[in-house]
């Protein structure tokens, strides 16, 4: 049978009809090898209101569907449109195309408000494919409101594929609620499975609320096998936790030991947040990790007070953020962080190039214009920030508006325009900077 001409709907232009033509070109027939610009000429059909069109091509889609997640695309666009019948035909189809745990639960979700004796066939079929505990266990999770016995029993199932420390575990959290020996049972396997110091450390915060004694155990095996930075963070972290054993005498020993351990900036950072949470900002550790940090960071004293009309108290850190010009094929802006207080620029450490040391980026050129005239005029970003507050004003030649955060109080946006806005003394910045900073 020769197939039926499609006529586009009326209201749409010529200049539409002729783009989406070139759309439906481009599919060359091939509604399965070519499915997501099938799927992306649907939606800008609908956008455009033609329902008969987009129709058209979903069918094609439908019959030209060779696996589930190209099946899966059409019968989600049926769901948007409330198209009930329709997308349960669909589904139907797309049963036979599910291969695995998860796409047949899928399906049964999909159902289980219009149909709940077929969404329990279906996640039947499911357990049918399951063949590890994640499997078991987000099966046992969808069913459990169906059927609390059916849960046990996918419960014992996944025992019996249960094979490493991770399978073991994540089955005892899921049993806990249910029966906390058996819980406790998988506990104690899992600890046979134990081999790092990660390992034995989860596991006692698992079993804190079983048995403490037994918790506490766990974590000096833990700290026996500890040799890693991420060892002795995690391990500080769990003494640390107030759910837990609070403990931050041990914590903080354990951030000592991770210390000498510091290889990467992440280390550093990692290292420092989680002395500020759990030791407190006034701790002496976490005064250490503040001084080696700063320390590590590079900085430039700058030959003068660019900005003499700044208020300290509006905060101590200052980001400019401006644009680049059309030198720049890659990177549309570039920072510059100052320290009001000391005159210094911020720098980037760990970079490689002096460009992104002190301009956060590997690009940077500001339009010929500003150059020639020795003076920035473009779009400014104000960054400003202490211990205490953080605001951010956008600007072109005035203030414009606040972008996030308050401003300091008594203080307007004209200020800081007025205070910061400088032209000439941005481009001064900004020439000494990228001449001396190599």
């Amino acid at each position: 049978m020769e197939e039926k001409e499609i006529i586009p709907s009326s209201h749409l232009t010529a200049e539409q009809i002729a783009g989406f033509k070139e759309q439906e070109k481009e599919i060359n027939g091939d509604y399965s090898e070519n499915s997501w610009e099938a799927a992306t000429l649907y939606d800008d059909l609908i956008e455009a209101k033609d329902t008969a069109w987009a129709d058209h091509i979903l069918l094609k889609m439908e019959d030209a569907a060779k696996d589930f997640s190209e099946l899966e695309t059409v019968f989600e666009k049926l769901k948007e449109r409330n198209e009930t019948e329709r997308f349960l035909a669909v589904i139907k189809k797309a049963e036979a195309m599910a291969t695995d745990t998860a796409k047949m639960m899928s399906l049964a979700e999909l159902v289980s408000d219009s149909d709940k004796d077929w969404a329990t066939e279906l996640y039947k079929k499911a357990e049918e494919k399951a063949e590890d505990v994640r499997d078991y266990t987000r099966l046992a999770d969808e069913v459990k409101e169906l059927d609390k016995d059916w849960v046990i029993r996918l419960y014992q199932k996944a025992e019996t594929v249960a094979a490493d420390y991770d399978d073991i575990t994540a089955l005892a959290t899921e049993v806990k609620e249910l029966d906390k020996d058996w819980s406790k049972n998988l506990y104690q396997n899992a600890e046979t499975k134990a081999e790092s110091s990660f390992d034995l450390r989860d596991l006692g915060e698992n079993v804190y609320s079983i048995d403490k004694d037994w918790a506490a155990s766990l974590m000096a095996k833990a700290e026996a096998k500890a040799e890693e930075f991420n060892d002795f963070i995690n391990l500080g972290d769990t003494f640390g936790n107030s759910d837990l054993f609070n403990d931050k005498t041990k914590a903080k020993a354990m951030f000592e030991k991770a210390f000498p351990l510091i290889e990467s900036k992440w280390n550093k950072n990692n290292l420092l947040d989680s002395a500020k949470e759990i030791l407190g900002n006034s701790d002496a550790f976490t005064q250490k990790m503040v001084e080696f940090i700063e320390n590590d960071i590079p900085k430039m004293k700058l030959p003068k007070q660019y900005f003499p009309n700044y208020k300290l108290e509006w905060g101590k850190y200052i980001t400019f953020v401006l644009d680049n010009g059309p030198a720049c094929h890659e990177i549309d802006n570039f920072s510059i962080k100052l320290n009001m207080e000391t005159n210094e620029v911020i720098g980037h450490p760990d970079c490689d190039d002096a460009l992104s040391r002190w301009f956060d980026a590997w690009e940077v050129a500001i339009y010929d214009g500003y150059a020639s005239h020795r003076s920035y005029d473009g779009i400014v970003r104000i960054w400003g920030e202490d211990d205490n507050q953080e605001w951010s004003v956008y600007c072109h030649n005035a203030f414009e508006e606040l972008e996030e955060g308050e401003l300091p109080g008594g203080v307007t946006g004209d200020d800081i325009w007025n205070a910061l806005g400088d032209g000439k003394a941005i481009y001064e910045m900004y020439y000494h900077i990228k001449t001396f900073g190599k």
